[in-house]
């Protein structure tokens, strides 16, 4: 038998007491939650505030987020729903479901979702520790061993006897044997959400004629490709304004509220790469993305929502992040949303779940979770 996994939880000090990492991505976690840390995760995402640790699993470094159950009082800084299952599984979807069906009053959807909430508030379900979590919508994929995992478990539920263990992210389609893993494990396997894949994006280029079209779009209506990370830094709120105009502004106060300061962290940490679109000396849209273990994702957009549509400055976005998965021979995520739009530029739709540990809690806590988890089986026709 070999040796036994190393498993450590890391607090403020121990994190800021680490050297720098030999991997890449252990070394980017280790920095950005040393700052998150250090200034607290409100000053980066406005409606998230969560304990954020370092945990450490063998050579791996995963941001640990632990939430808090208190509800905001707040309406117009809903808590986010990266971090709050309570957020995603019944607000967000009310809202979903509201945007599908605008003929139903609004009190009929409220006939079902207000007892869901509040039986989801009863039972806790914010009570929760995220395990590789980065507060974005999607996260970096991290990969485990069976030890590892029970490692893990045993780990956490010690420390955090009351809140349920949940991994995010996990893509059967993508990644059987880790799904399958935690299913041997033992873990409720709960589907999250659908998002969009391209598995081969030179070929995307080929077949789809509304990408080729939209990659031509930004050099049509003048505009410039501004990659220079200095230029990105000094338009940092402009960014931040049109991320919050399309993501708060025209989607779902749930999303998380990242300011300037977020813009200016994950560019100078490394962690996402930024393009922007600049024409007369103004900046106009922008898409944010990073690279790990051959996949470019897209971790969120922006775009001036004032200008007009022909210009498809969301399309530009879109169409310059395939260009380069092309270029470096990458598959592409666009995680969720306008499903029918990429799929038209050969994205095809993956079902992502979370992995939720919830064997030591009472039956009361655990009622909820085996609730999700039965709907999203009937839901994928598992």
């Amino acid at each position: 038998m070999g040796a036994p996994p190393v498993i450590e939880l890391l607090d403020a000090e121990a994190a800021r007491e680490l050297p720098p990492q030999r991997d890449d991505w252990a070394e980017l976690a280790r920095r950005y939650v040393v700052a998150m840390q250090r200034d607290g995760t409100s000053h980066y995402i406005d409606n998230v505030e969560v304990d954020l640790s370092l945990l450490r699993v063998d050579e791996q470094l995963l941001p640990l987020v632990v939430t808090q159950c208190d509800r905001p009082t707040d309406p117009s800084r809903p808590i986010a729903a990266v971090a709050s299952p309570r957020a995603h599984y019944a607000d967000y979807t009310r809202e979903e479901m509201a945007k599908r069906h605008l003929a139903m009053p609004g009190w009929l959807l409220g006939l079902g979702f207000r007892p869901l909430g509040a039986a989801m508030g009863l039972a806790e379900l914010d009570r929760v520790v995220f395990v590789n979590n980065w507060l974005l919508t999607t996260n970096p994929v991290a990969r485990y061993t069976a030890e590892q995992l029970s490692a893990i478990v045993d780990g956490l539920t010690m420390k955090y006897p009351k809140a349920a263990v949940v991994f995010g992210g996990l893509l059967p389609r993508l990644q059987p044997e880790q799904f399958r893993l935690f299913e041997q494990v033992g873990f409720r396997m709960v589907r999250h959400r659908q998002v969009w894949i391209v598995e081969d994006c030179e070929r995307a280029f080929r077949e789809s004629e509304e990408l080729h079209r939209d990659r031509h779009l930004a050099e049509r209506h003048g505009y410039e490709v501004v990659a220079d990370p200095e230029v990105i830094a000094s338009e940092a709120e402009r960014l931040a304004e049109l991320y919050r105009g399309l993501y708060l502004g025209k989607h779902s106060l749930l999303n998380p509220h990242f300011n300037a300061e977020f813009v200016r962290l994950t560019l100078d940490e490394g962690l996402l790469t930024y393009r922007a679109f600049r024409k007369a000396g103004a900046i106009d849209a922008f898409k944010a993305w990073y690279v790990k273990d051959g996949v470019m994702t897209g971790a969120f957009v922006g775009y001036d929502r004032q200008k007009p549509r022909k210009l498809g400055l969301y399309r530009q976005a879109i169409a310059l992040q395939a260009t380069e998965a092309a270029r470096l021979g990458l598959q592409l995520s666009w995680s969720g949303g306008v499903g029918e739009f990429k799929r038209l530029r050969g994205a095809s739709p993956h079902e992502e779940h979370d992995a939720v540990w919830d064997r030591h809690l009472s039956a009361r806590r655990r009622l909820p979770w085996a609730l999700l988890e039965r709907v999203g089986r009937a839901t994928v026709g598992r």
